[in-house]
């Protein structure tokens, strides 16, 4: 059954403006340079499509792998509503950017490794592999992970469980079973969703040790 949503009486709908300032924004921008001027190492970046599930679980594991790490990593939504430019990017020093379920618009990738040592995207559509042999030769530091077989999200996070197991011993992390949970939701209820709840409880570590155990038997069924 549809369910309407019912609008506020007295309470005016946001602005398309207003809407817009979760994308190219200028408190985005201001993110961006704020993280070239940090002095606390080097930063990573991680644009995810937005508003894609995959984009945004694809996201989710670049934060848990660089958060398990201590790596500084900013996560920005790129909407083609406010599109990034390639250009905003310039001399913020990020080593590496991910392009989560998406690789931008034109030659957007191409232009990004221009000036950030490693691009590395993933996306899973037929239309985006049809475009690839129209962005003529890429460079060595440009990797295009484009697998038509499974989700961006699923894709993203085998690329970091991978890296996570080869620089920890310790990579069985209760972090690491967040998100195959997430995962495992997604494809067992395709599309409900049903996890959500899960997430922000899981993210904001209030579980008990008890609950913890149930969540790990409960994600080996």
């Amino acid at each position: 059954m549809l369910s309407r949503r019912h609008r506020l009486i007295g309470v005016a709908s946001p602005a398309a403006t207003e809407l817009r300032r979760a994308f190219r924004s200028e408190a985005a921008l201001e993110a961006i340079r704020a993280h070239s001027k940090d002095a606390d190492g080097p930063a990573h970046l991680a644009l995810y499509n937005y508003p894609t599930f995959a984009g945004g679980y694809a996201a989710l594991a670049a934060d848990l792998f660089h958060r398990r790490l201590r790596r500084r990593l900013l996560v920005l939504p790129f909407s083609s509503v406010e599109p990034f430019r390639a250009g905003d990017f310039e001399g913020a020093g990020f080593q590496t950017c991910y392009l989560l379920d998406f690789i931008g618009p034109n030659n957007f990738a191409l232009e990004l490794s221009r000036f950030i040592p490693s691009v590395i995207a993933f996306d899973h559509r037929r239309s985006t592999l049809a475009r690839i042999p129209h962005l003529g030769h890429c460079p060595s530091n440009l990797e295009l992970n484009i697998d038509t077989t499974k989700s961006s999200a699923r894709a993203t996070f085998d690329y970091f469980s991978r890296n996570l197991a080869e620089i920890k011993s310790d990579s069985v992390s209760w972090e690491y079973f967040i998100f195959q949970f997430i995962i495992w939701c997604h494809l067992r209820e395709k599309g409900k969703w049903v996890c959500s709840l899960f997430h922000r409880i899981c993210v904001r570590s209030c579980w008990t040790k008890k609950m913890r155990r149930g969540f790990l038997m409960f994600s080996n069924t």
